[in-house]
C-alpha cells in the first residue's frame, strides 16, 4: 500500500510516488532491472547533447526512460512515464552541474517537470557518503519513540 498523508494514495499519486522512489535511487534501480532494459538507441538529449536512451518497463502502466551521456556515463535526464487510461503522464528530471566528491560523481542540480510543466528544482550544496548506515535511517519514526505499522497511517 502507498499512503498520501493519512489516506491510501489514489492511482496517480501512487504512480508518482513509485516513480519518485525509483528516480532517487536511479543507478541502483537501473542495475537491478538491467535484464528488462530496452535500448532505444541514440537521440538528442538536454542541451543538444547526444545521448543513449534506455527504457526500463516497471509495471504495465509505468516505465522509466533514462538518457545517458555515452562519453561520461552520466545520467542527463530521467523520465518516469505513467499511463492513466488513454493518457500518458511524464515526470522528468534533468540532471546537471556534475561534481566529484570522494571519488564519486553526482549531479548538483536537478530540474523537475510534470506533464511538461516545471515543478521545481533541487540544488545539492554538499554531500556525504557513509561507509555504513545506521538502522535508524530505515525506521526514522523509531528514533522518535513511535512505531508505525506499514499498513496503518500514523495519527
Amino acid at each position: 500500500r502507498v499512503w498520501n498523508r493519512y489516506a491510501p494514495a489514489n492511482p496517480m499519486a501512487r504512480g508518482a510516488i513509485v516513480l519518485q522512489a525509483l528516480r532517487v535511487g536511479l543507478p541502483w534501480s537501473m542495475l537491478s532491472r538491467q535484464s528488462t532494459a530496452v535500448d532505444l538507441g541514440a537521440a538528442t538529449g538536454p542541451r543538444g547533447i547526444a545521448v543513449r536512451v534506455v527504457e526500463f518497463p516497471l509495471e504495465e502502466e509505468r516505465k522509466i526512460v533514462v538518457e545517458i551521456d555515452p562519453e561520461t556515463g552520466y545520467i542527463l535526464r530521467s523520465r518516469g512515464i505513467q499511463r492513466m487510461g488513454a493518457r500518458l503522464v511524464e515526470f522528468a528530471t534533468v540532471y546537471s552541474d556534475f561534481r566529484k566528491v570522494g571519488g564519486r560523481v553526482h549531479a548538483a542540480r536537478e530540474d523537475q517537470t510534470a506533464a511538461g510543466t516545471p515543478t521545481g528544482y533541487s540544488i545539492i550544496e554538499s554531500i556525504e557518503y557513509l561507509d555504513t548506515l545506521p538502522d535508524s535511517v530505515f525506521a526514522p519514526w523509531e528514533s522518535a519513540g513511535r512505531v508505525v505499522p506499514m499498513d496503518v497511517p500514523a495519527a
